[in-house]
């Protein structure tokens, strides 16, 4: 038999809640925690709630926002 950790998102609404939930594989809160963080989740453990992406009070760019090029063409 294996442990592995799950974070569930704790946003909830007036009619509904967020049924978002990140399985870590990590089997101790320190590593879920570690993992969480990294892929963007606002965790703080203990008796604060943690919060997917989408519902963090901050929202950090995984990624690096991409440049978009416009180029004009005339019609032919």
């Amino acid at each position: 038999m294996s442990l592995s950790l799950t974070i569930h998102c704790e946003r909830t609404g007036s009619d509904s809640t967020c049924g978002r939930f990140l399985p870590t594989g990590a089997d101790d809160e320190a590593t879920a925690y570690r993992v969480a963080a990294r892929e963007g989740w606002d965790v703080g453990g203990g008796d604060r709630p943690d919060f997917c992406p989408a519902h963090a009070p901050w929202r950090p760019f995984i990624t690096s926002p991409a440049r978009i090029h416009h180029t004009r063409t005339d019609p032919t």
